[in-house]
């Protein structure tokens, strides 16, 4: 049979008990969504609502049509994930396993490009879409992130 140490014991439990109090902010958080207006902000605070509630929840999908946000998200995250699988793959390979004229300065430029900050692109990337009428349309967002350099960079990596 195993000795355990008591070092070993003390750090687990310093570690679970650091665990319930990163956790008890989320918990409470969660509960006072169930709690009626105002409840939230009584003291001494309680953590379990008396009389629970959904009607937060209604008036979040009846007033603010959080049900087609988050149809318009799927819909994005879908199209985007796919998109960018293809398109990335087909560069990584093609940086990976085919040889043509000009391919590893190619690929250090578009390396470079990774220390450059996204919002140094934001407003020419804006001016784009907006000349193009892209604006407030799924494709100004799919478009943008169809390829990466980082995700083009890992598959040339794996391959």
């Amino acid at each position: 049979m195993r000795r355990v140490r008591v070092g070993t014991v003390l750090i687990y439990a310093l570690l679970i008990i650091g665990a319930l109090l990163s956790l008890f902010p989320i918990l409470w958080m969660i509960s006072a969504s169930f709690m009626p207006t105002g409840m939230a902000n009584t003291f001494p605070p309680r953590l379990l609502p008396d009389h629970p509630t959904m009607q937060h929840y209604r008036d979040v999908f009846t007033r603010l049509s959080m049900g087609r946000y988050l149809l318009n998200s799927g819909i994005i995250a879908i199209v985007v994930t796919s998109l960018s699988l293809i398109v990335n793959s087909m560069a990584g390979y093609a940086f990976a396993k085919l040889r043509f004229r000009g391919r590893d300065s190619v690929f250090r430029a578009m390396s470079a490009g990774l220390v450059i900050p996204v919002q140094v692109a934001m407003l020419p990337l804006f001016l784009l879409m907006k000349s193009i009428g892209f604006i407030n349309t799924y494709w100004g967002v799919i478009i943008p992130s169809m390829a990466s350099i980082f995700g083009i960079f890992l598959i040339r990596q794996y391959a």
